[in-house]
């Protein structure tokens, strides 16, 4: 049974004394408006917890804490594709670590994780009561211990963010200094800016002090040997996990959620029907599916299948920070309505063209048409007034919607699409569509971006358009003529897709 409540009723530290003092065992989930954090208890004790941020990872704390090396982590992920709680139990029944190495990880995980959380000004929470769908390590974390030490270390993130208010913020080496005219500490901070990390990255991996760290950071910056990246550079080489993670889902995808996750009855097929409707969460769950960095398999890449492919428990982990936020934290979004039509149209049309074409991946081909788009979402979501005045630039004076993304913010959607789709792991077919579904030689296209450039101009006609593309009435009819089919049989496919619903893609 799941308990919800607001973090401004009950206290973070009150929140764990309750569930330790009542022995509970579960999963507490704890969100703001653009951040989470999961924590796993045992009879009121801690035992795992999670960010959804790739360097707060348990593999991360191992190479961290010199248990593993990269390599080691790297191939052994290769091998094995496990949610996040599962992983330490995975690494024990290899052999690669003993039950007693896993509780200093366990223990630095939660108190990094956690003293993070006790910074947050506003939250929301989760509680669900249940077993562990795993066998719990021996000794596990004190809650009491953890929460003193966690608030200690909240305390001195608090005086980070004085400094840096904005811990994302990605930092690079303006002007290099030879090592003889550095200190130590200046020599140690230096080798962690490689401008793709964020400040708070760059926190995480300094063994020095944390007021250590950004005190040198801060002196870098003053004396211009380091720079904040523009957005739109950061947009390009930054990690992009917390982007993606922020990305608005539809309106009504957190109450369709909550009433699944508390139903008894078959849950898989009903989440892949709302992941179906909705780009931003099916991007979220199938960048969860492909963290591990092994290709998902063509014939595993439906969304029914990938939710299988997760488990329960770890899909639970990515839809309940969803619905938290949907139920406590309801403002106008940035969430552009005409893009999602656009993308769920051009999903439906795919499928439909893919059978029709005889693609022997149809599912492939729907997801394919529902991330698309993905670049068109984090572009309108840093700034969806400016982005909504390019778009119509665009439809009114017939200019190009990627020359003006260009234009604005240095990158195009499909190129950033594409990067973003790239570091996320996501299936090399679909990381192809997402970055050429723009490309004007339909000689030098794929079937998948045939199909899709199908949908694409079929959407275009019928008023679905996202900006204007000048090539795009080229690339439809030259995919057209790839795949040997006829335009007035395809015209008939999109009146019969409809707007609001869509059956669950096996």
């Amino acid at each position: 049974m799941a308990v919800q409540g607001s973090l401004k009723t009950i206290k973070i530290p009150e929140l764990f004394s309750l569930l330790h003092q009542l022995r509970k065992t579960g999963v507490l989930t704890l969100v703001t408006e653009t951040d989470e954090r999961s924590f796993l208890l045992h009879r009121g004790d801690l035992v795992y917890a999670t960010a959804h941020d790739d360097t707060r990872r348990m593999g991360s704390y191992l190479v961290r804490l010199g248990l593993i090396t990269e390599k080691d982590l790297n191939d052994f992920l290769a091998e094995e594709r496990c949610g996040e709680a599962y992983f330490g139990q995975r690494l024990v029944e290899a052999g690669k670590l003993g039950r007693s190495e896993i509780i200093p990880v366990i223990e630095a995980q939660i108190l990094d994780i956690l003293g993070e959380a006790l910074t947050w000004t506003s939250g929301a929470f989760q509680f669900d009561d249940g077993e562990m769908p795993f066998v719990v390590p021996d000794g596990a974390v004190s809650t009491h211990s953890v929460i003193l030490e966690a608030t200690r270390r909240a305390d001195e993130r608090n005086k980070t963010k004085s400094i840096f208010p904005d811990l994302k913020v990605v930092l690079s080496i303006q002007q290099p200094v030879s090592r003889e005219a550095q200190s130590d500490s200046e020599t140690q901070t230096m080798a962690l800016v490689n401008g793709q990390r964020t400040v708070e990255e760059i926190l995480y991996s300094s063994n020095e002090q944390e007021s250590t760290t950004i005190a040198t950071l801060k002196d870098l910056l003053d004396k211009g040997i380091l720079e904040t990246l523009s957005l739109q550079t950061a947009l390009a080489v930054s990690s992009g996990a917390e982007e993606l993670r922020d990305l608005p889902v539809a309106p009504n995808v957190p109450g369709n959620l909550f009433s699944i996750l508390n139903s008894d009855c078959e849950k898989v097929s009903r989440i892949a029907a709302v992941l179906a409707l909705d780009p931003n969460l099916a991007a979220k769950v199938l960048r969860a599916a492909a963290r591990g960095g092994q290709e998902i398999p063509r014939s595993d890449l439906s969304l029914r299948q990938i939710a299988n492919l997760l488990g329960s428990f770890e899909l639970r982990s990515i839809l309940v920070p969803e619905v938290l936020r949907g139920l406590f934290f309801s403002k106008p979004a940035p969430f552009w309505k005409e893009n999602w039509e656009h993308s769920v149209h051009c999903a439906q049309v795919c499928q439909s063209v893919a059978k029709l074409s005889e693609y022997p991946y149809p599912e492939e081909a729907y997801i394919a048409g529902l991330l698309h788009n993905l670049g068109v979402f984090i572009l309108s979501h840093h700034n969806p007034q400016r982005y909504r005045s390019i778009v119509m630039e665009s439809l009114t004076e017939k200019k190009d919607i990627e020359a003006l993304e260009e234009q604005t913010f240095g990158i195009s959607h499909s190129r950033l699409g594409g990067l973003r789709a790239e570091k996320w792991n996501f299936p090399r077919r679909i990381t192809q569509a997402i970055r050429g579904h723009h490309s004007t030689d339909p000689n030098a296209g794929t079937p998948l971006l045939h199909i899709l450039s199908i949908a694409c101009g079929l959407a275009n006609e019928h008023g679905l358009q996202v900006g204007f593309h000048p090539a795009l009435p080229q690339q439809y009819k030259g995919a057209l003529k790839k795949l040997n089919l006829n335009q007035k049989k395809i015209a008939s496919l999109m009146p019969r897709a409809p707007r609001t619903a869509v059956e669950p893609v096996a």
